[in-house]
């Protein structure tokens, strides 16, 4: 299994020419949804989405080389369920597999790309959003067939891996429905039905005891990913058994 996790700090895209700057770069779908926000502030999280999903899939063909700027593979990770079930706070910095990307840097990266190529990154990305939501390609890369998105507060995250896998992240919130349980159990339910591709469509008790089901029976993984601002950010990702000979990815 071969996860890539990017995690960008949006705050730097409320500032509007930045914006502008970076919308000129997405597919037209992830930009017509970023016009769409209420307000700068999710516009900048729909914009950092788009750019984390772009120099995502930029990478993964092998045309774009960030990994001295990504990610974390599920072996920096392990362990991070374990101190979640501890109680123990992680502080920020403290997962040394993952580096918070800056919009800034993303940008550029992807113009400089764009100048060697003599046309648009947004050209070559082909993806298409189930009626749940689910996102998948149309044109599947050859190492990295599935990823998902999410985006909250200041942060917008993407994964994407060899297995289907689901993401989610959440500010921090104190209170919730006591059906919906505190945020870090929440987020974590999330990444799994985003894995699934269902979403909410039970109750939510019925929606936890599958979760649980799923984890016992060893179908699924799940990583808790340090955040700083005790952000909550989850992987959840499919097992799948695997025969013969995978071919190494460089850098992971």
């Amino acid at each position: 299994m071969n996860l890539r996790l990017y995690v960008m700090d949006i705050r730097d895209l409320e500032e509007a020419a930045l914006c502008v700057r970076a919308l000129h770069l997405l597919d037209s779908a992830r930009k017509e949804k970023a016009l769409k926000a209420r307000n700068a502030k999710d516009r900048a999280r729909r914009v950092g989405a788009g750019l984390l999903l772009l120099s995502g899939y930029a990478q993964m063909d092998g045309s774009m080389d960030m990994r001295e700027e990504a990610l974390c593979t599920e072996e920096k990770t392990a362990g991070s369920e374990s101190d979640e079930k501890k109680g123990e706070e992680k502080v920020p910095g403290g997962n040394d597999g993952l580096q918070i990307l800056s919009p800034t840097f993303i940008i550029q990266t992807i113009e400089d790309e764009e100048k060697k190529r003599g046309r648009p990154l947004s050209d070559g990305i082909c993806y298409e959003i189930s009626d749940r939501g689910r996102p998948s390609w149309k044109k599947t890369p050859v190492y990295y067939p599935y990823f998902n998105l999410s985006h909250s507060g200041n942060y917008a995250v993407l994964v994407i891996g060899d297995v289907e896998v689901g993401i989610d992240v959440q500010e921090p919130r104190r209170v919730l429905h006591q059906s919906i349980g505190n945020y870090q159990s929440f987020c974590r339910l999330e990444s799994y039905l985003k894995c699934t591709g269902r979403g909410i469509d039970r109750k939510i008790d019925v929606c936890y005891a599958e979760l649980e089901e799923a984890e016992g029976s060893g179908r699924y993984i799940f990583r808790r990913i340090p955040m700083p601002g005790e952000y909550a950010l989850w992987v959840c990702a499919k097992k799948e058994l695997r025969c013969g000979i995978q071919k190494a990815v460089t850098g992971l």
